[in-house]
C-alpha cells in the first residue's frame, strides 16, 4: 500500500501502481532451481503502511516470501 512493482530477473510479475488502500495482485513467472533478481519498487503516500510479497511453487502453498528464502539458504 500504496503502490509497488515487482520484478523477476527484469521481467515485470506484478504491477499493484498507483496509489489505493491495501489490495492484493498477482502474477505468473516460470523459475527454475537456483538463484534469481528479485526487485520491488514501492511508494507510500497517507494512511496504513504494510507491503507483503506472497508465493507459492512445486511443494508449498501460497506463504509470505521470508529472509531464508531471499538469502538462498
Amino acid at each position: 500500500n500504496d503502490g509497488s512493482l515487482l520484478t523477476v530477473n527484469n521481467l515485470k510479475v506484478v504491477d499493484n501502481n498507483g496509489p489505493h488502500g491495501l489490495q492484493e495482485r498477482s502474477g505468473n513467472i516460470y523459475m527454475k532451481k537456483g538463484m534469481h533478481h528479485l526487485e520491488v519498487c514501492y511508494f507510500q503516500m497517507g494512511g496504513g503502511q504494510d507491503l507483503k510479497i506472497l508465493w507459492k511453487g512445486p511443494g508449498f502453498e501460497k506463504r509470505e516470501m521470508t529472509e531464508e528464502d531471499l538469502s538462498g539458504k
